[in-house]
């Protein structure tokens, strides 16, 4: 089941409570929910590099993967967790014991291949449809080119993807081209 606007800020306000409190604590939030819960982790790397103190992040690793263990033990297979990490900061899981974070992660370890172009633009485009947004596709083809070219910064691509999609919201009559938005946005001319 999916939560509301609403609920998904007291959801994940809780989350971070029980998260603070521990594996126990963070069972505990799972178990009342009646459905299966699944835990997605984007941008996961950004436990290493925002997060300066380490015993911190072993405590969130410990809960985390405490919580995963606690259930498994009880037959429940009520947690899903999904952790979305870029290759290059792999190494980093297992510089220490993480509460074997690295083992856990190379047993059900699922690679995601880079999008091609085509894969790109409906990423791209697709959403703008759901809105019944035009799309010039000079802006679409200079946008897949900068990330391909750029070693496929998916973030980046989702930032500026959002800071669009915010201005047209704020003015709907404003036409999403490469001229007037991507180039406002990056000084690229």
């Amino acid at each position: 089941a999916f939560l509301s606007n609403d609920d998904d800020i007291s959801m994940i306000d809780k989350l971070r409570q029980e998260i603070d409190k521990g594996a126990d604590s963070l069972r505990e939030l799972i178990n009342q929910v009646e459905e299966r819960v699944v835990l997605v982790i984007d941008q996961f790397e950004e436990v290493f590099t925002l997060c300066d103190d380490n015993e911190i992040r072993k405590e969130f690793f410990k809960c985390i993967l405490g919580t995963l263990d606690i259930l498994k033990q009880n037959t429940s297979n009520k947690l899903y967790l999904v952790i979305v990490l870029q290759i290059d900061f792999f190494r980093r899981c297992g510089e220490q014991d993480y509460e074997g974070l690295a083992n856990k992660i190379q047993q059900n370890n699922v690679m995601v291949a880079p999008m091609d172009e085509h894969e790109l633009a409906e990423a791209i485009e697709n959403p703008l449809k759901e809105l019944d947004w035009k799309v010039d596709e000079d802006l679409v083809e200079e946008l897949i080119k900068d990330i391909t070219e750029g070693n496929g910064d998916l973030p980046l691509l989702q930032y500026t993807l959002a800071k669009i999609w915010k201005e047209k919201k704020e003015d709907p009559k404003r036409n999403i081209d490469k001229k007037l938005t991507y180039e406002k946005l990056t000084n690229k001319k």
